[in-house]
């Protein structure tokens, strides 16, 4: 059986669920979905096998290993305050 592995958690029940997560990988934005897990209904805490851990890694690492698809995602570049936090700060206190 399954214990959650958070110090702070009662436990409780899990779920059987999937997740989906995009890496940086040489550069290169990867994304590999369909993961299973085990999910702590109580915390949320995500739970990964060995051995899907193992295979997502070969999925990123080897170089044998093609994607089944390519997908156009939507893209964000964050853009700082004009202010920088520090000045901001500063004149809080003044």
């Amino acid at each position: 059986m399954y214990e959650c592995a958070v110090a702070a958690c009662s436990g409780g029940a899990v779920r059987e669920d999937t997740f989906d997560n995009a890496y940086l990988i040489r550069g290169e934005h990867v994304v590999v979905y369909g993961v299973p897990v085990t999910v702590c209904v109580n915390c949320g805490e995500l739970s990964f096998s060995a051995r899907n851990t193992e295979k997502v890694r070969v999925m990123l690492y080897d170089d044998d290993q093609k994607p089944g698809k390519r997908i156009t995602i939507p893209a964000f570049e964050f853009t700082r305050s004009e202010t920088p936090a520090e000045e901001l700060l500063l004149t809080a206190h003044d």
